[in-house]
């Protein structure tokens, strides 16, 4: 059976190879052009998932391939260390003084959103097992 392969699509090389050298069994994306944000999915053989999130900012325009290798990064980066890390902010009180409340609101809207679909929202990258998904 041939390999899906439509995941690979505006990643670099380099990412490519290094999910490659994972051995996953599966890849998977979403691309929420509407939230401006980018979803990664790294099923490993170890019966576990790496998830990598990238949102984009309502100060930019929303660039696919840059989220996306963002979101492929970190989800590349937690399963080599096998640890969560970049928490995303989820009050108002996480963020910066310099950022507007517009700004806050599209990244809480966003973390709203996949918080409905998901318990992980709250940060960037994750390591989890499969079971915890069910």
């Amino acid at each position: 059976m041939k390999k899906k392969t439509a995941w690979m699509k505006g990643l670099s090389k380099k990412l490519v190879q290094q999910i490659l050298d994972l051995e996953p069994e599966r890849v998977e994306k979403i691309i929420d052009r509407k939230h401006k944000g980018v979803y990664f999915y790294i099923y490993l053989p170890s019966q576990s998932v790496a998830r990598g999130l990238s949102i984009c900012s309502i100060t930019e325009a929303f660039n696919e391939e840059r989220g996306l290798n963002k979101a492929a990064g970190r989800a590349v980066k937690a399963a080599l260390t096998k640890k969560d890390s970049e928490p995303i902010r989820c009050n108002f009180e996480d963020f910066p003084n310099s950022w507007s409340k517009k700004q806050i609101a599209h990244l809480l809207d966003f973390a709203e959103f996949y918080g409905k679909k998901s318990k992980f929202y709250k940060v960037g990258t994750i390591m989890a097992s499969k079971t915890e998904e069910e």
